[in-house]
């Protein structure tokens, strides 16, 4: 007959026993909350500064060149190795 379950099988239970939880529901809201609070404060922050518009174009950037001088007479052995 449908709709009827064999007496042997039992009842599935819709909660989890006591004790099976790591976390209370109550925990694992505020956890939730205190979790969701910085990702959406992070959200609106990125958002308000550009929301990732501003892109920095390394291969348009100028080249810069840097000299190096050295006094042979004054300079430890560092100094005279990066030569």
């Amino acid at each position: 007959m449908p709709g009827k379950r064999p007496l042997n099988l039992p009842k599935p239970n819709p909660e989890p026993a006591a004790g099976s939880l790591l976390l209370r529901r109550l925990d694992q809201a505020a956890i939730a909350a205190l979790t969701l609070l910085p990702l959406v404060s992070i959200g609106v922050y990125w958002l308000a500064h550009g929301g990732g518009g501003r892109l920095i174009e390394i291969d348009r950037a100028p080249r810069q060149t840097a000299s190096f001088q050295i006094d042979i007479n004054e300079a430890d052995w560092q100094g005279r190795t990066s030569l």
